[in-house]
């Protein structure tokens, strides 16, 4: 159907196609699928990955003998997105799940997502969370009071516990490290017990504001 129609095909996760396993006798076979089947019959292709998608590919071509190359000749635009959403790219993103949202809720869900790790996840949390504050009394429109109670009583208490937890599982795994080190480099190496957690891992939803006009510390400097 695909060569017939000529659909696109947007392949999320394309690292996926590819084993995971430490080692590999085999040909990617799912990558070969999408050369022959899909390249080869002129049917338009996009493949969404992470870094992880060229550790892999490598992985394939020095232990299995497999020829990338193939791969490599058929891409036509490679391109590398950026690391950091931009606070346009999440109040797109906040206006297309919610379109009815005025402009003091999305600057407020955008405020919150800035100042979250996970920003494209908090957007969506926060909009899904909303959503069933409003159908849970019966309405179909999501207010600025669903958003802010969404957030501030479930979305910022759940993602500040997952960064705790996972920044506790960090530091243990550093201070066994470091236990097991010599004496010597382990007086170098260690860090005064404050900054056991990285600052990254530190939950970054604490002092969330409240009010209708007021909006995420971290929105006053992207706020037009």
């Amino acid at each position: 159907m695909l060569q017939r129609s000529r659909l696109l095909l947007l392949l999320d996760e394309a690292h996926f196609l590819l084993s995971a396993a430490e080692r590999t006798r085999t040909a990617p076979e799912l990558i070969d699928w999408v050369d022959t089947a899909l390249c080869n019959h002129r049917v338009p292709v996009a493949l969404v990955c992470t870094p992880q998608l060229v550790l892999r590919m490598a992985r394939h071509e020095h232990q299995a003998g497999w020829n990338a190359d193939q791969w490599r000749g058929r891409v036509k635009r490679f391109c590398v997105l950026p690391e950091v959403f931009s606070s346009q790219d999440l109040r797109a993103v906040a206006r297309k799940l919610l379109p009815g949202g005025d402009k003091d809720t999305i600057d407020y869900i955008v405020g919150y997502a800035l100042s979250c790790k996970l920003q494209m996840p908090a957007v969506v949390d926060s909009i899904d969370e909303a959503r069933l504050l409003a159908q849970r009394d019966g309405r179909d429109v999501v207010t600025f009071e669903d958003v802010e109670s969404a957030i501030a009583n479930y979305c910022a208490p759940s993602s500040a516990a997952m960064l705790q937890t996972f920044g506790g599982a960090r530091a243990a795994k550093r201070s066994r490290k470091n236990a097991a080190a010599p004496a010597a480099e382990a007086v170098q190496d260690t860090a005064p017990e404050r900054a056991t957690r990285p600052a990254s891992m530190q939950p970054r939803s604490a002092g969330l504001p409240s009010g209708r006009r007021q909006m995420p510390a971290a929105e006053l400097a992207t706020a037009p």
